[in-house]
């Protein structure tokens, strides 16, 4: 199967075009809003693997391990509401 670049290009042209005419209908409006909560979820875990890292390695950066373990909780935190809200979108669908 041949990548065909045109076909990704008018795909982003006209996403492009309904953002700035605000043109975007509803299950446009929930494709987004289940990327953007997936992306959040995603990047969240990374973070979190990143701050276990630094934990279990002693490697802080400039920060103590008391603060990365602050930053650790917070963003488990952060992370099970964006589960949540990933949840909603999932079933408004």
């Amino acid at each position: 199967m041949r990548f065909d670049s045109s076909l990704v290009t008018n795909t982003i042209r006209m996403y492009m075009d309904n953002i700035i005419n605000n043109n975007m209908n509803i299950d446009q409006i929930k494709e987004r809003a289940s990327n953007k909560s997936f992306s959040k979820v995603h990047f969240r875990q990374i973070e979190i693997n990143d701050y276990n890292q630094a934990i279990r390695s002693g490697l802080h950066g400039g920060v103590t391990e008391t603060e990365t373990r602050i930053c650790l909780d917070a963003t488990k935190k952060e992370l099970q509401v964006w589960k949540y809200i990933n949840q909603l979108i999932e079933n408004d669908k």
